[in-house]
């Protein structure tokens, strides 16, 4: 549409339209009320019933407004003039609604001639058809101090840049916007009227909060805090921290389950966004940090906008991991999303699904370790019975033996060629001697070779015993650093107050060293 220009006239509640524009905008200026065309003016003059700029703003995107107070005088329903009734002296001279309103708009026009950038907190957001969004902007400290905001038509292309981003108009979402100041005519309600939403804030006022969050935590020392501390040898005890709605807690169970090895979860339902978020969070955290029963701390939800995702970039929420004395593992947004929660985390994952996967994988790695080691046992077992059976089947006694057989016989040999002479009784003798003594010698290699299975019987039964699993069962426990995980052989390699792990058959436990005095 070409430039249209309008004229209010408050007093007479008349509206004069000018310019190049208002030819094609002539239906829509007749249906406001009255027209008169004044040619000689080239004009439109419009009498109304009620009139609201923003509503005429509304009605004419891009219309440039002015105001003015008429000095007509005051006409009778006969169309006389009528004069004003004379008051007492002692009545003070006062203002009419309309001259107040009318005297307020121009102070605001002398205060604000031109747009001027407004930003805040969006704290309520309704949208209308046709592209009308309704908004309160609030002081981000102070949510309690408001201007009313309003987008009249065409909000789709004014909010573009914020969509391509992944954002949206809605309540927590940091905005500057480009402003006209405006006061309403019928209620005298101070408005601003969106000209431009400035992107550029928006992005750069969400990355730098999660970078002064994280700067602030190195200064404090104790950005890495929580990622010092060392999760227990098989965590079973969880704490979820997520929303009550949604079903990434069921994307949790459903990975986390693969498992099966009985998981205790305790869920403390939070809220994840909105102006609770941040307390409900700090107080899931801190209440979990305190409990000694959980071995590891879940902070988790689904994905959602920058604007949604913004509480985990907040000072408050990312300190309270720093400092819980539980290792902390989180899961926020989509893959690609990063906030200063996770970056403080002992661990971070890319989606919920994930942290269930995590756990899960810790218990099937055992198990895979534990059967890799107990076949390794049995192998090493079969391998050295094999190498006793062959140590027993080499073993010089057998060629000896032999030897000596091969000798008998040889001399038999030459003593029956020398007794041809009959001497058959003799012969027969010494050859049940020779047998007799080829049984013996048979019969004490069994004798050996069953010694030798007794022993590596032995042997396997020694190595099966020395197994951890087994001295573990019986009620030992290993001793571990906890800083470099070495076993801990003599106590006199512990000072006073050293750190410990000790494991038993159902998990492990910390512990500090107190030498007796």
């Amino acid at each position: 549409m070409s430039r249209l220009f309008a004229t209010i006239d408050w007093k007479n509640n008349t509206v004069h339209f000018s310019g190049p524009g208002t030819y094609e905008a002539r239906d829509e200026i007749k249906s406001l009320g009255i027209a008169v065309w004044r040619g000689e003016k080239k004009v439109w003059e419009v009498r109304v019933e009620t009139l609201d700029r923003g509503e005429l703003e509304n009605a004419f995107p891009g219309i440039v407004v002015d105001e003015i107070e008429a000095q007509a005088p005051v006409v009778s329903s006969a169309g006389t003039e009528e004069k004003k009734a004379e008051l007492p002296s002692s009545v003070p001279q006062g203002l009419s609604v309309s001259q107040v309103i009318l005297k307020a708009r121009q102070a605001l026009k002398s205060a604000f001639p031109t747009s001027f950038c407004v930003y805040g907190v969006l704290s309520q957001v309704k949208a209308r058809d046709g592209g009308t969004v309704f908004m309160e902007l609030a002081e981000p400290e102070r949510p309690d101090e408001r201007l009313s905001c309003i987008i009249w038509g065409h909000a789709d292309s004014m909010c573009r840049k914020l969509h391509e981003a992944g954002f949206r108009l809605e309540a927590n979402l940091q905005v500057m916007f480009e402003v006209e100041m405006n006061l309403n005519n019928k209620d005298g309600r101070l408005s601003l009227r969106v000209l431009r939403i400035v992107a550029e804030y928006t992005l750069a006022k969400l990355a730098a909060v999660r970078e002064q969050t994280n700067e602030r935590l190195k200064q404090e020392g104790i950005f890495q805090k929580n990622k010092t501390l060392q999760l227990p040898f098989l965590p079973k005890r969880l704490a979820l921290i997520t929303s009550s709605g949604g079903t990434v807690i069921n994307d949790f169970r459903a990975s986390l389950d693969e498992a099966k090895f009985g998981f205790e979860l305790f869920w403390y339902p939070v809220q994840v966004q909105g102006l609770e978020a941040k307390k409900s969070l700090v107080r899931a955290i801190q209440y979990f940090s305190k409990r000694q029963d959980v071995d590891a701390i879940l902070v988790f939800r689904g994905g959602g906008s920058q604007a949604d995702l913004a509480v985990f970039n907040d000072y408050e929420v990312a300190k309270a991991i720093c400092l819980s004395s539980i290792p902390v593992l989180s899961a926020i947004g989509h893959q690609e999303d990063q906030s200063s929660a996770q970056d403080v985390s002992w661990k971070a994952l890319g989606v919920p699904k994930d942290l269930g996967r995590f756990f899960a994988d810790i218990v099937l790695n055992f198990r895979l370790s534990v059967t890799q080691s107990a076949t390794s046992v049995l192998r090493l077992g079969n391998a050295k019975l094999e190498q006793w059976t062959q140590a027993v089947t080499r073993s010089p006694i057998l060629s000896l033996a032999s030897q000596l057989l091969r000798h008998r016989d040889s001399q038999l040999q030459a003593h029956a060629n020398r007794i041809r002479d009959g001497r058959e009784r003799r012969m027969e003798q010494a050859e049940i001697r020779f047998l007799n003594h080829g049984r013996n010698v048979i019969s004490s290699m069994g004798h050996l070779v069953e010694k030798a299975g007794i022993r590596l019987d032995g042997i396997e039964r020694l190595v099966q015993g020395a197994a951890p699993e087994t001295q573990l069962r019986r009620g030992f426990a290993y001793v571990r650093e906890a800083d470099s995980g070495k076993f801990i052989l003599d106590g006199k390699e512990l000072p006073s107050h050293a750190e410990v792990v000790i494991s038993f058959r159902d998990g492990e436990r910390n512990a500090v060293i107190r030498n007796k005095e």
